[in-house]
């Protein structure tokens, strides 16, 4: 079994890298211009060149998905061009408030999954019973 798992996490290895490599090619050909985006209040050429070096932008394209992927595997995810905040840190807030999220989330659905099956259990065959496992499986189905 740790043989099937060690390959399967092997393999998957070159098609998030390659999905990587997709999503970043289409961002920087199709996407928001980054410099631009700073440079907005500027019109100033000055500004944009300034930028452009600043973030990188200024070399080719490969050598650009390199220094991404490097800084991605460090942990440097740069800064959000909303609020100026580290990347890393408005995921690590909303990561705690998430997984909080998730807790109650995980333990209201066990209660009411326990009770449901609890009372299809005793009344087995009965329209309550019939109710629940339909209702059961359309939520299965959604």
């Amino acid at each position: 079994m740790t043989r099937y798992i060690g390959r399967r996490i092997l393999a998957a290895i070159p098609v998030l890298l390659l999905a990587s490599l997709l999503v970043f090619v289409l961002v920087r050909q199709f996407g928001a211009d980054p410099a631009r985006t700073r440079c907005q209040q500027s019109r100033d050429l000055k500004c944009l060149e300034r930028t452009r070096v600043q973030l990188g932008l200024d070399r080719p394209l490969p050598v650009q998905y390199v220094d991404f992927m490097g800084d991605f595997v460090q942990g440097d995810w740069g800064t959000s061009e909303r609020t100026d905040q580290s990347v890393a840190e408005s995921i690590g807030i909303a990561l705690g408030e998430t997984a909080q999220l998730a807790f109650w989330g995980v333990a209201f659905s066990s209660v009411v999954a326990i009770s449901v099956g609890v009372y299809s259990a005793n009344k087995a065959y009965s329209p309550g019973d019939y109710f629940f496992t339909g209702l059961a499986f359309a939520g299965i189905a959604m």
